[in-house]
């Protein structure tokens, strides 16, 4: 019987808030201690489940950092509502063209921004942010928005109060 994700990856879970769950996917908000630093973290994740190996296997992740989740929050709005600008090069996959473009920050530790994207691959257009390293461009991490953007934002602002 499949279980919500449990803690593994020298973590432990203090608060675990199921956003979505349906067929192999889960998808959540999660608020852990990372036993390497003792820091505390809340991060939006994505698992799936690997039938093969009979657990919940992570797939997408993305750190929501207290400093500048409502910059996150604020640039995924003026985004969706079409108030991004046209796009600088960014270092996107080839098959996905970057439609709009709001930067929350690039500094020499990391560049953010919220896209909207198109790929021959979707339907429709996605809005993601993403985290690019500033020298060399590799992405350290991308989110799809998604449907559950509301409850997601939602419940990691709770928890980033906690």
């Amino acid at each position: 019987m499949k279980q919500k994700p449990v803690s593994k990856d020298g973590r432990e879970i203090l608060d675990v808030k199921t956003i979505d769950k349906s067929d192999n996917w889960w998808m959540g908000v999660v608020r852990d201690l990372y036993l390497e630093t003792g820091e505390i973290r809340v991060r939006l994740e994505r698992e799936a489940w690997d039938s093969n190996q009979g657990a919940w296997r992570n797939v997408h992740v993305w750190r929501v950092r207290p400093e500048f989740w409502n910059a996150e929050v604020d640039a995924v709005s003026r985004v969706q509502k079409g108030l991004g600008e046209s796009p600088p090069w960014t270092p996107v996959d080839e098959t996905i063209d970057v439609l709009e473009y709001v930067k929350v920050r690039k500094d020499e530790h990391r560049w953010v921004a919220a896209v909207e994207a198109k790929s021959h691959n979707w339907w429709n257009s996605k809005t993601r942010l993403y985290h690019w390293d500033p020298d060399d461009g590799t992405r350290k991490q991308s989110w799809t928005v998604g449907k559950n953007w509301y409850k997601a934002k939602r419940a990691a602002s709770v928890m980033l109060s906690k």
